[in-house]
């Protein structure tokens, strides 16, 4: 049972910090988006 445990939460851990990577990643790249959006002049601006 403890095994069982052990390997659950192991998966657990490393599912938690895959998603948390993608997410990070995912928030820096629509940044970027926002901040070319921003300085080109093309898509919506929330500043104009």
């Amino acid at each position: 049972m403890l095994k069982h445990l052990r390997t659950f939460v192991l998966l657990s851990t490393v599912a938690v910090g895959l998603v948390a990577g993608a997410a990070v990643t995912l928030i820096h790249d629509v940044e970027a988006g926002v901040q070319l959006a921003g300085d080109g002049g093309v898509g919506i601006d929330p500043n104009d």
